[in-house]
């Protein structure tokens, strides 16, 4: 079955059977009724202004536009299985508080400048609500599990979706394959299941270096991709480390539990060098033909970046591509969310399959 038969006629019915369509014709036409009460809202503030006094104008236009985004919030069309949570209303009356008393309270351009932003950042929090999350007759959790899961079943059978287990930061550095050190790990979406003899896990992945200076914190992503682990067999000793090329440098010099390796292949050091205690065992694991093969990968997308292959073989795979992490009540949205799925992680499990 393609992925365009199976989504029409296993995926869509789904949520033709999980939408209710008058709740979701009024959640699109709220938008158009926030419009005319804050035209109201504007007209009434700058009428004070203009017969009374700006202090007073102010102060009519803020609490008449708070008003207004409660009543919006409150009247949106939410069922009982989904709402807009408490951090929306409290969030949006803190911008407008905060708002109000920036240009209350300040004379200068910068603060006007400020309470402006938040009270643009109220109404923006306000009208950001999401039609069809809103007209779900279901839990939207139990709407995205079920697609995946027939997803999974019908493309990986015996691949399950889980929550992630990532390796801790010091395990994933010692390892030695990524481009530059980290200090933080931020996990996605994994996927588990079998693969031949092996058990493998497919976990979506973000490292961050972290950066501080006396009054800033920088966070910097230097790897985003994912994670593929599988419990082979092969319990590799001494442990071999592919990692991206960047040739013999001042760091390799301080490296006392690994060596970098030439190998024989130009093509594949343009992209790899390999880190070992033992030249004979890096040379026996990484055959011609297989260094042949991950140079190919390298050049793919999703690209590979680096292996480990101790007691388990790790590789790490760049990709800035979607995982199960889009918006699931809009059918539209999961249909090219999943063909994405589907293609990155088939070229994932085929390079799995050639190291293993």
């Amino acid at each position: 079955m393609s992925f365009d038969e199976f989504f029409w006629s296993q995926i869509q019915p789904i949520y033709a059977a999980s939408i209710d369509p008058e709740r979701l014709r009024r959640a699109k036409a709220m938008p158009w009724q926030f419009l005319w009460m804050f035209l109201a809202v504007l007209l009434t503030g700058a009428l004070t202004w203009h017969f009374k006094n700006p202090e007073v104008g102010l102060m009519v236009f803020v609490g008449m536009l708070m008003l207004a985004e409660m009543l919006y919030l409150y009247d949106y069309p939410y069922s009982k299985e989904e709402s807009m949570g408490f951090f929306v209303p409290m969030f949006t009356v803190l911008f407008c508080i905060g708002g109000f008393f920036f240009l209350y309270l300040s004379g200068n351009v910068g603060a006007n400048l400020a309470g402006i932003g938040l009270l643009l950042g109220s109404i923006a929090i306000t009208v950001m609500q999401n039609p069809t999350r809103a007209a779900l007759t279901r839990p939207y959790e139990s709407l995205k599990s079920e697609v995946i899961d027939l997803f999974l079943k019908q493309f990986f059978p015996g691949f399950q979706w889980v929550n992630t287990r990532s390796l801790e930061v010091s395990t994933l550095e010692n390892m030695g394959i990524f481009e530059t050190n980290f200090d933080e790990v931020n996990s996605g979406y994994a996927i588990e299941g079998p693969l031949g003899d092996s058990r493998v896990m497919i976990e979506q992945l973000e490292l961050i270096q972290v950066t501080r200076s006396k009054n800033t914190t920088t966070r910097t992503t230097v790897f985003k991709g994912f994670l593929l682990s599988a419990n082979a067999d092969r319990n590799q000793q001494p442990v071999v480390a592919v990692r991206p090329h960047r040739g013999l440098g001042i760091i390799d010099a301080f490296i006392t539990e690994g060596h970098r390796i030439e190998m024989e292949d130009p093509l594949f050091e343009r992209h790899f060098d390999v880190m070992c205690t033992d030249e004979f065992a890096a040379r026996r694991l990484l055959s011609p033909a297989l260094m042949g093969k991950l140079t190919h990968f390298a050049e793919c997308q999703p690209a590979l970046s680096g292996i480990w292959f101790g007691h388990q073989t790790i590789s790490a795979v760049k990709h800035d591509g979607p995982f199960f992490g889009g918006d699931y009540s809009v059918s539209a949205e999961v249909r090219e969310e999943l063909r994405a799925v589907q293609l990155n992680l088939d070229k994932m499990l085929e390079i799995l399959i050639e190291i293993l």
